[in-house]
């Protein structure tokens, strides 16, 4: 009973999407800025610190277009607002190694 309460404690930190800016695009990632999702949490005077999350895309993942079309990762463009679905939630924090993840699906906001 105890492990129930625990893990459901757990999970509250972990997050199933966020909204950012695309920085850069590479073969099967981009780097998208996430400092929100870093931040989430956070209270009172926050450092004006720019976090970067790089999310991997694989075979699974799928890009939507503002229009609803399904679209490539060439397709993306530098300075496009997105929002990142993850394939797993994640506790997206200040370690480099929680803002590595992978897009379930990658959505357009705008052109």
């Amino acid at each position: 009973m105890l492990f129930l309460i625990i893990s459901a404690c757990t999970a509250t930190n972990e997050i199933i999407s966020f909204q950012g800016v695309v920085e850069t695009i590479g073969n099967d990632t981009i780097v998208v800025e996430c400092s929100n999702a870093v931040n989430r949490n956070k209270k009172g005077n926050i450092e004006a610190i720019a976090y970067l999350c790089t999310v991997q895309l694989n075979e699974q993942s799928i890009i939507i277009g503002t229009d609803n079309q399904k679209l490539d990762i060439q397709d993306l463009r530098e300075s496009q607002h997105v929002n990142i679905v993850l394939e797993i939630p994640n506790d997206i924090n200040e370690s480099v190694e929680s803002r590595e993840v992978v897009a379930k699906e990658i959505i357009i906001l705008n052109e």
